[in-house]
């Protein structure tokens, strides 16, 4: 492997991306994995073990261990929480893509250093839950109806506190995934 010259956490990373991104996932582990040698602390490794994981051999549970230590380790890394959350929609895992999903943006306008956009994040995701809240006590009670008026609540507290805010434009992937997982729950 053309790494071995340039045995850094980095050059390993890089190469592991690119095995990753070509499918070549069982050389993307083996390349991630000596990159995590030589530097555990690099949150953006441990965001591309748990891509691999979950592509090599559907194996959620070191997935989601990898991601727990990724966010320990404060990632940010916008794309790679998409694929991450991606990844676990795809394996039927949509409760963490979407705390991959929240911790994600959350983050990302903390990063920001707008006192106002972690409030209206912090905001939309206190909304969403009391909706989510109230319709799971309405499928309970089996008023199947709420689940449409629920869907248009939380379209409706997307556009006031994330899009009209600023926070994130109506294209954001985080944001439109974190929607699209919340929107399809309604429905379960």
């Amino acid at each position: 492997m053309c790494a071995v010259n340039y045995e850094t956490a980095f050059s390993f990373m890089n190469l592991g991306i690119a095995c990753l991104y070509l499918e070549e996932y069982e050389n993307a582990e083996k390349v991630l994995t000596k990159a995590n040698i030589l530097d555990t602390s690099n949150s953006n490794v441990w965001g591309y073990m748990t891509l691999v994981m979950l592509k090599n051999g559907n194996r959620v549970n070191n997935a989601f261990q990898s991601l727990k230590e990724s966010v320990r380790l404060n990632i940010n890394n916008d794309d790679l929480m998409l694929d991450i959350g991606k990844a676990f929609v795809q394996v039927g895992n949509e409760e963490t893509a979407k705390k991959a999903l929240e911790y994600a943006i959350t983050n990302r306008a903390a990063l920001q250093q707008q006192r106002n956009h972690l409030r209206k994040v912090q905001e939309f995701l206190l909304q969403i839950s009391k909706v989510m809240t109230e319709c799971e006590r309405q499928k309970d009670q089996n008023n199947t109806n709420y689940a449409e008026q629920a869907d248009q609540q939380i379209r409706q507290i997307h556009q006031d506190t994330i899009v009209r805010s600023g926070v994130a434009s109506k294209d954001d992937g985080l944001v439109s995934l974190l929607l699209t997982i919340y929107l399809n729950s309604l429905t379960q």
